[in-house]
Parts: structure tokens; sequence; C-alpha cells
């Protein structure tokens, strides 16, 4: 694995459709995003239409994560000079308090490479420097050790649990809130 460089976070393009579309179907991503039904493909289209320039007028900034295929950088190359790893989003921007909220996904055949750390470095650079963002929080499903683990190497805090936050099938699970300052 190359250094965090190779790693570079981007707007949504219209040609992210199938990436986004299959993200969004992929069945763990899909249960801890708590999306209730199948995305079918033209949601997928009029969201990436949509996509406003300004995220503090919507509260979200959503990003992929891609990697250039030819580093050695723990992807395949194909014959797409870039690849995409993750999709990663901040939610609730709150400009005032300047602070949002982490979602990040690691497609599937990505994971445990060392991408989800790498991709959640660049997301805490732009928040800080590009929006001046001070603070970022994430909730983690208790029984998500990954994503658990994740959060505490880039340096986030645990600072507390909400009850049964999270519907699994026929069960209520907790989830973990976690706090990163993230400096000036």
């Amino acid at each position: 694995m190359t250094d965090s460089q190779d790693v570079r976070l981007r707007a949504l393009e219209p040609e992210d459709l199938d990436f986004i579309y299959e993200m969004e179907n992929t069945t763990d991503v899909a249960e801890q995003s708590m999306d209730l039904a199948p995305v079918s493909r033209y949601a997928v289209r009029r969201y990436l239409e949509s996509q406003p320039a300004d995220p503090f007028s919507t509260g979200e900034l959503r990003l992929i994560a891609v990697v250039d295929a030819n580093t050695k950088s723990g992807v395949e190359a194909d014959s797409e000079p870039v690849q995409r790893v993750a999709i990663v989003d901040l939610t609730g921007i709150d400009a005032y308090n300047a602070w949002a909220e982490v979602g990040l996904a690691v497609h599937p055949q990505h994971r445990r490479k060392g991408f989800g750390l790498r991709v959640l470095s660049e997301l805490e650079r732009i928040a800080r420097e590009r929006l001046r963002l001070h603070s970022l929080t994430a909730q983690v499903e208790r029984h998500n050790d990954v994503a658990r683990a994740l959060f505490v190497a880039a340096g986030y805090v645990q600072i507390g649990v909400l009850p049964q936050r999270c519907r699994r099938a026929a069960a209520w699970t907790d989830a973990v809130l976690f706090h990163k300052v993230l400096g000036e």
C-alpha cells in the first residue's frame, strides 16, 4: 500500500451511477444506512442530477473516494485508470456550530486494505480546511466491530451510547457515538 496521497475524494459525477447504484443496494450498506427498500437506477440518476454545489444549503456533502489503479495501493488495475473504492459523506452539516456527522461505505472488494482510514483522513482534511468544520461525529452500530475500530484508529473518542437506536430484523441494537475535534 502506498501513502495516503493515492486516495482522492471528488464530487459525484454522472458516470458514478453504476457504482452508487451497486453500493446503495449492497445488503450491509443498505442496512447500515437504514434504507427500507432497494434503490432504483432512476432514483440514483435523479439524485446525481440534483446535486447542489453548496453543502451548507442542504446540510450534506457526498463524495466518491478514488484511487489511481496504476499505483500499488491494493487495487487491481483494470481498464479504468481510476477506481472507485468508497462513498463518504457528511450529513447534518451545521455551519454555525461547525460540525457534521460522518458516513462511510467501502466497496466490498476493497475492504480490509486500509482504505477506510485513508478515506476518513482525507474527509477530515476537507472538512477542516475547505468547510472550516471544528468537529465530526459518527454513529456506529454496537456490533459493527470493524467500523468501531476504524473510528478509534482515526482518533475519534467514544462519547456515549444511544440505546436501541438501530432496528435490525426483529431486534433493536445500540449505536455507539464517536466524536473528534479536528483542530486548527
